[in-house]
């Protein structure tokens, strides 16, 4: 699943970026961060300039909490990175809808399901790069175009995402070799 998300996010250019927030502790030893997206283990933060390792973080609601000692108007830096669009979780959704539609259209040989966030039965590169492409335009459906540094798509202006997914199967049925440069 990792691979397809990782190929999904260069499709959409959804980007890792890197986010910083400052807090002067009064108090409350929870603290939100600015952006979502986390980046799961990207997480350091510092007490007045020096690196701590005591704080818990909820990926979900992008909270903070400092588990050390601190005193009032302690400096709190915290530095992530994120991705600027969807989490992985929400891609992990889209990739649910993705093999709706798979299943539906009897497209690949196998109904695939998701455990415990991995994809069974193993679906083959061809399969893994229709996916990503399917679930790029779930998540994107107004792109006209799809770009990794191997391979180029490109939509007519006036296809709906259901005309692009309906592409997508045919080019996939009749063994086109775009799922097997991307």
């Amino acid at each position: 699943m990792e691979e397809i998300i990782i190929l999904i996010r260069a499709i959409i250019q959804d980007l890792e970026a890197k986010g910083k927030d400052f807090f002067t502790y009064d108090n409350e030893t929870t603290f939100t961060l600015t952006e979502a997206n986390l980046i799961l283990g990207s997480i350091k933060v510092y007490v007045n300039g020096v690196s701590i390792t005591g704080f818990l973080v909820d990926y979900d609601t992008c909270k903070v909490k400092i588990t050390t000692s601190l005193v009032v108007g302690d400096s709190i830096e915290i530095y992530y990175s994120y991705y600027s669009q969807y989490s992985d979780t929400e891609l992990e959704k889209y990739i649910y809808a993705t093999l709706a539609y798979l299943s539906v259209n009897q497209v690949c040989a196998n109904d695939f399901k998701i455990k415990d966030s991995e994809l069974y039965p193993n679906p083959s590169l061809r399969e893994r790069r229709l996916i990503a492409l399917m679930t790029s335009v779930l998540t994107e459906p107004n792109l006209r175009s799809y770009r990794t540094p191997d391979f180029s798509f490109v939509f007519n202006e006036d296809e709906t995402k259901e005309q692009k997914i309906r592409k997508l199967i045919r080019l996939y049925k009749s063994k086109s070799g775009i799922f097997d440069t991307l």
